[in-house]
């Protein structure tokens, strides 16, 4: 069957058994990969891949939200340390 794993007989799906043991043989190799790599290595991984996945626009709105939640932090710190000094 040409064009995918998928496709239709007799009104029914229908599955190329080749091309599904290929794409089973690659997730395999992809987990093996996965598996072997360093953790900071895979950390950045998934952080790319969800990047990429959320798009610009979600990636920008949550680097806004990152940045107040980080400004509020360093106001709130500022503040103790006026306060300890006085």
């Amino acid at each position: 069957m040409r064009g995918g794993a998928l496709g239709k007989a007799n009104g029914r799906q229908a599955f190329d058994s080749t091309a599904l043991a290929r794409a089973m043989r690659l997730c395999v190799l992809m987990n093996d990969h996965i598996r072997n790599m360093a953790p900071p290595d895979r950390d950045r991984m998934m952080q790319v891949h969800l990047a990429e996945a959320r798009g610009p626009e979600m990636n920008a709105q949550l680097l806004r939200h990152a940045m107040n939640f980080a400004i509020r932090i360093r106001v709130a710190r500022a503040g103790n340390e006026v306060a300890n000094h006085e």
